[in-house]
């Protein structure tokens, strides 16, 4: 009977694992806990770096301040005469655990203490000046370096895995663009004159593919915009191309402009949290100035 309950009591602690179920309830938990199996190896390298750390410094402890008296904070719970209470000692500093204090304890002078012979190596006081030193710089790598070296791990996959489940220009995206150009370019020439672009764009947005472009801003004025600065950057690509009959000047734009142009219009006006700071501050003052300048030749057609 007793067997039997404690086979009961598991299966009801077993209850919790329930919890789990709301790591994909919503869309914000299911990042977090996505960042967090994903982060783990190299935290785990972290992790390692800072114990072999922690062991260097228990070591050094240890010959430093093995003999060192006991006082208020710096006693047989925290001290350096063992390695297994030294790594404790360390990790109190590591966690900011009152690690101040103990750093004052390991500055004990006389007559607080006995000096020995002079022997500033083999008696229970202690040095301030190499105390600083020792917990100062273990305090300056492991709490500065390591601790945000786990953060900055974090932070840059959830960044990462933010930016893929909102970021759904794919492969079969540009294929799609690929057999829509072809239809297009019959001669295979890799290049198109530049008012096809704009029949272009409306196919691919007919057929749902992120590349194209709403040229008749019926989804709202942000597809406009896109329209004005995708044309206004393929006409600084665009090259001069004359006919077989020698007469005739045909502007073209050519493959890969077109689908670098398309793809970054896509990106900087629907996903801008697919760039850094530095690339999403350049590409707002960049836009800026295209449509200052659009406006500029608006009002010009207006006037004249």
């Amino acid at each position: 009977q007793e067997g039997d309950a404690a086979t009961v009591g598991v299966v009801r602690m077993l209850r919790i694992a329930r919890v789990f179920k709301l790591m994909t309830a919503t869309t914000g938990v299911k990042f977090l806990f996505k960042t967090l199996i994903i982060s783990l190896p190299a935290i785990f390298n972290i992790i390692l770096l800072a114990m072999i750390l922690m062991m260097i410094y228990v070591v050094f402890g240890k010959q430093i301040f093995g003999g060192l008296k006991y006082q208020s904070t710096y006693n047989m719970h925290a001290n350096f005469r063992t390695t297994e209470t030294g790594m404790w000692t360390i990790f109190r500093v590591l966690t900011l655990d009152n690690w101040h204090y103990i750093s004052h304890d390991a500055m004990i002078q006389p007559p607080f203490c006995t000096q020995r012979g002079g022997d500033d190596w083999h008696n229970d006081c202690g040095s301030p000046l190499v105390a600083r030193c020792y917990f100062y710089s273990f305090y300056l790598i492991g709490v500065y370096i390591f601790i945000n070296l786990i953060l900055a791990i974090i932070l840059d996959n959830f960044g990462h895995i933010f930016s893929e489940n909102s970021f759904c220009l794919t492969e079969d995206s540009v294929t799609e663009f690929d057999i829509l150009w072809c239809e297009e370019d019959t001669a295979c020439r890799g290049e198109l004159p530049r008012y096809k672009i704009k029949y272009l764009l409306e196919s691919l947005y007919l057929r749902g593919n992120p590349l194209g472009c709403d040229i008749y801003a019926l989804t709202g004025y942000v597809s406009k915009k896109r329209f004005d600065f995708i044309m206004h950057t393929l006409s600084g690509l665009s090259c001069e191309r004359v006919r077989n009959d020698g007469k005739t000047v045909e502007v073209t734009v050519r493959w890969r402009d077109v689908l670098n142009v398309i793809a970054l219009s896509y990106i900087r006006f629907f996903h801008t949290n697919c760039l850094n700071y530095s690339h999403n501050q350049a590409w707002k003052a960049e836009k800026l100035s295209i449509e200052q300048l659009l406006a500029g030749k608006k009002i010009l057609a207006w006037i004249l």
